[in-house]
């Protein structure tokens, strides 16, 4: 870590993080997160729309990937979004930090012992007789979870989305 006009950088590595907001009219929301853009002076380095699987074939949602220099830029713009997303009474959002963008190929994160899981509609898997929340975003869905260090590590498309301290 380094610290660099008042800010602390953290390893010289950017900070991603990935906002997913649930609308039905999802014009509203690409509206919305361009002035927040704006504003913030931020760039997305990718937004894209989130459409359900047949018969839905609707838009559910947006989905943008945010790039930060530093960690209290990162939470500073977090809670101002959080805030503001808040008073959107038909809207649902997440965060998912994505620091997984940085690293090489080889480095990616795999699920040794696994195993797979439906994510049920209330966005949670059982494992060994409990029950775990994932992300409703992965409702209807599998990942693949593995056991490391007494905890449990789940996976979506080979990418690291959630530890969870394995209850017994």
């Amino acid at each position: 870590m380094n610290y660099e006009e008042g800010e602390l950088n953290i390893g010289g590595e950017k900070q991603y993080v990935l906002v997913m907001v649930s609308a039905i009219e999802t014009g509203e929301v690409k509206s919305w997160l361009a002035d927040f853009l704006a504003s913030a002076r931020l760039e997305a380095v990718l937004t894209a729309e989130i459409r359900g699987r047949p018969p839905i074939e609707q838009s559910v949602g947006l989905v943008a990937l945010l790039k930060f220099d530093t960690n209290p830029q990162m939470k500073a713009t977090m809670r101002k979004m959080a805030a503001e997303l808040g008073q959107y009474d038909k809207w649902s959002f997440d965060f998912m930090k994505a620091n997984w963008i940085d690293m090489h190929e080889d480095m990616k994160a795999s699920a040794q012992n696994e195993s797979t899981r439906l994510v049920n509609v209330d966005g949670r898997i059982t494992f060994r007789g409990q029950r775990y929340r994932i992300s409703k975003r992965l409702r209807g869905g599998y990942v693949e979870v593995s056991l490391k260090n007494g905890n449990l590590n789940v996976y979506h498309g080979g990418v690291l989305v959630k530890t969870l301290k394995l209850r017994s």
